[in-house]
């Protein structure tokens, strides 16, 4: 069954997370991306979270770029490239990602 998922953040409301919450929801390997990328992860790790569909813990979620450039979602170590896709845009104040995800 494919799931979708979408998520919208205000990217300014990034710049007055503590390093404990970053720690909370960000791999190590995302902390230290810009205030917009931040933003972007923290959209598409929502969006994953909704096409998941069952509680799943904002560390097990990570966002990885390819070469390219394009974004992509593991689960653990897992890659998803051949279950999900992954789309992140940031405009202004805003960043939104879209998640579409076969079960």
């Amino acid at each position: 069954m494919v799931k979708i998922g979408t998520d919208i953040v205000k990217i300014s409301e990034f710049n007055e997370l503590s390093d404990k919450a970053k720690k909370k929801i960000f791999q190590p390997s995302e902390i230290n991306k810009n205030i917009e990328s931040l933003a972007g992860i923290f959209a598409a790790k929502e969006a994953f979270k909704k096409a998941f569909g069952t509680k799943i813990n904002w560390l097990d979620i990570e966002i990885k770029k390819k070469r390219n450039g394009k974004p992509m979602i593991y689960l653990g170590n897992k890659s998803l490239e051949s279950d999900s896709d992954v789309s992140i845009s940031h405009n202004g104040d805003y960043a939104i990602a879209v998640v579409v995800y076969d079960k």
